[in-house]
Parts: structure tokens; C-alpha cells; sequence
């Protein structure tokens, strides 16, 4: 059902936000699906971003489980880089055709705090400073006024979030209508057998 796209720097915490968003909605009555991208990479993540065609690989996978878990009634939680302003628009339109709400959450952590929490991870962990570096350089930032990445909701180095007004738009809020040529259209009218009868009595 409802959507949440995590977004940020590498190291910038969003796995960290995502299992406490998970817990909040949990402990509010809303059933929430953490969806990782990492848990879908066959290699080490410096090799997979290292990479475009595997990269690439990786990205599909992550749109195909979110549409297909996007049926089941719960929230689904995308934990993954989504750096690319063009595959949140992706997502942004699984969503709208299958007629739920998202949000997006930026981890909205500077260059320097993600280098700095990189460096004292463990090594099997770590991202290498070149590919951090490539990643911090290719981020697309969300922008509210954009309709695919709102309504956005920041999370800053303290960690904190507002969780309540995430339940809120995610599941008082009525989600934006999908597009007519995304929907099915019926091949007659509705009223096809009494017009055909009508005409052969």
C-alpha cells in the first residue's frame, strides 16, 4: 500500500532511519516492510556501484519488488540510494498506478559527516572514498516542489523524524489519481447486452 522512498547520501543513515521509522509505524498500528537494496546485490556494494550495467541491474530489481509488494497491505519502506531524481519518478508513478500514497525521506547529511561516519565503519562495510566520492558527486537532491519527491520529510544528522505527520500524509491523505493512459479501458460500454437486445428485438 503506502509508499516510503529513502533517499541520501551513501552513509548517510538511512537504514538506520528506515528500521526507526519501521518501529514507530509498528508501535502506532501500521504494519511497515522494510524493501533493502542492498539484500539485493549478488556483489560487494563498491563493486556493484562501480558498475553502471550492474548498477543498473540492481535498480530493476528494486522498482520490480516494490511494484509487487506495493499490492500487499502494508507500508512499504524502500531502503536503497535512490540518488536518481529519474527512478523516484519511476517509483512515483508504480505508486500513482496502483492508486496508493508515498512520501520521500531525506537523509540531509553534508559530504563531510557521511565521509566521517564511513571512515569508522568496518571494512566489509565501508564504501571506498572513490566511489563515495562518485556517489556524493552524482546525488540528486529531492526537491519539495517536485511533485514525485513530495511530500518530503527531512531527517538531519540528530537523527529525529517526524513520524506523525509521515502516518498522516501517508494514510490521511487521498492519493493522487493515476494517469488515464495507465488505466484500463473497457472494451464496450457497460450497457453493451441492453443496447445489442434493444436492436435485435
Amino acid at each position: 500500500m503506502p509508499l516510503i522512498i529513502m533517499t541520501g547520501f551513501p552513509s548517510a543513515g538511512k537504514s538506520i532511519a528506515a528500521k526507526k521509522i519501521q518501529q514507530y509505524f509498528t508501535e502506532h498500528g501500521k504494519e511497515a516492510e522494510i524493501l533493502s537494496e542492498e539484500n539485493l546485490m549478488s556483489g560487494d556494494k563498491n563493486s556493484v556501484f562501480a558498475s553502471s550495467t550492474i548498477e543498473k541491474e540492481v535498480r530493476g530489481r528494486l522498482k520490480s519488488e516494490v511494484i509487487r509488494l506495493l499490492d500487499k497491505e502494508k507500508t512499504i519502506i524502500c531502503d536503497g540510494a535512490n540518488y536518481i531524481k529519474g527512478f523516484r519518478y519511476e517509483l512515483y508513478c508504480a505508486s500513482k498506478a496502483s492508486k496508493t500514497t508515498q512520501i520521500t525521506v531525506f537523509c540531509d547529511l553534508s559530504v563531510p559527516d557521511v565521509q566521517d561516519i564511513n571512515s569508522k565503519r568496518d571494512d566489509n562495510q565501508k564504501y571506498t572514498s572513490e566511489i563515495l566520492t562518485a556517489l556524493c558527486q552524482r546525488y540528486e537532491a529531492p526537491i519539495s516542489s517536485n511533485r514525485w519527491d513530495s511530500p518530503l520529510f527531512l531527517i538531519l544528522k540528530d537523527g529525529e523524524f517526524d513520524g506523525a505527520g509521515m502516518i498522516k500524509c501517508l494514510y490521511e491523505r487521498a492519493p493522487p489519481p493515476p494517469n488515464q493512459s495507465t488505466q484500463t479501458q473497457p472494451l464496450s460500454n457497460t450497457d453493451f447486452l441492453y443496447q445489442l437486445d434493444k436492436q435485435t428485438q
